[in-house]
């Protein structure tokens, strides 16, 4: 067997969304927003797609670092686009516990609440205060639960 071996340390790609059957895209951006663990408040945004089984779900991503176009390119060996990623370190899990809301203003969300996995659940999960104001005038309504 001849195989190559690549040394992908410090590398990575990124490709377009691969397309189903009928040329849609298999995942879909469908809501951001920001996630506080532990004190450190952080940007994430949620997919739509589909789990193993074929049902749909939201995957939480958080936002690792930003990339914009070079404008101080100069030749072809000059790279497109430069920025910023932040060195994330794995602390562990979280249990996620989520709730669809409606705001005042007739915006629909998703609240948040999570908790470490060795963490006992208080007697009963509650939604967080409604008097905390949430900004939600460029949420989606596309939640598939």
């Amino acid at each position: 067997m001849n195989s190559k071996t690549y040394d992908n340390t410090n590398s990575g790609v990124l490709w377009s969304i691969p397309k189903d059957n009928e040329n849609k895209p298999e995942m879909s951006l469908i809501q951001q927003g920001k996630l506080n663990i532990n004190g450190n408040e952080m940007r994430i945004v949620g997919i739509k797609r589909l789990n193993k089984d074929g049902q749909e779900m939201v995957g939480l991503y958080r936002e690792i670092g930003t990339i914009k176009e070079n404008a101080k390119k100069f030749s072809d060996n000059d790279p497109d686009a430069k920025g910023v990623v932040n060195n994330i370190v794995d602390n562990g899990g979280f249990t996620c516990s989520a709730w669809k809301s409606v705001s005042e203003k007739n915006n629909h969300y998703v609240s948040l609440k999570i908790r470490a996995f060795d963490e006992k659940p208080e007697q009963q999960e509650t939604k967080e205060s409604e008097d905390k104001e949430i900004d939600t005038s460029n949420l989606d309504d596309d939640i598939p639960f």
